[in-house]
């Protein structure tokens, strides 16, 4: 069974967001573990909510990540104009994107970010960013086996990684 991580943002804290990269070339694009984010747009951010469902819109085009990337990086930048300047910029198709995030698709993309702030909050998140580690079941469900919340150490963060793959090899290994 594989293993998975899902954080909950917006954002990485401390000196993650350069040493996040490792951690994708190390597990995720091996295949070791397998990434799943979830939203958790702060309230103290204005522009949260809305950058998190341009982000969904962008990924009706298959670009979620690389205009989470971008979210992240210009973190200061999110009125709508920019989030247009930056779809532009991805190749997005500017008009369906436009669509997607002016109509929202009648609430589509604010029905998925609220439905993550939803089940962050039933997890007990309370600020990001929140990490739940855990193994796929065989019905496709995840057994959480670790959480961490806060800015931890990136160290840390491979560790509880290490330790889930671990607890999904063993599962392997043990049939169930």
């Amino acid at each position: 069974m594989p293993s998975i991580l899902a954080p909950w943002g917006p954002a990485p804290q401390i000196g993650q967001v350069n040493e996040l990269p490792e951690i994708d070339r190390q597990y995720f694009d091996t295949g070791k573990a397998f990434l799943a984010f979830k939203h958790y747009p702060l309230a103290i951010h204005p522009h949260a909510q809305k950058a998190a469902e341009a982000a969904e819109c962008a990924g009706k085009q298959m670009k979620f990540w690389e205009f989470h990337d971008w979210a992240f990086q210009h973190q200061k930048e999110l009125d709508l104009k920019n989030l247009a300047l930056a779809a532009e910029s991805l190749g997005l198709d500017a008009a369906q994107f436009a669509t997607c995030l002016g109509a929202d698709a009648a609430g589509e993309m604010t029905k998925r970010v609220e439905m993550d702030v939803t089940s962050a909050e039933a997890f007990g998140v309370a600020g990001t960013p929140a990490w739940f580690l855990g193994v796929v079941q065989g019905d496709g469900r995840v057994k959480v086996t670790e959480r961490l919340q806060g800015a931890v150490p990136v160290i840390e963060l491979q560790k509880a990684i290490d330790r889930t793959i671990e607890a999904a090899r063993a599962q392997v290994r043990g049939g169930s």
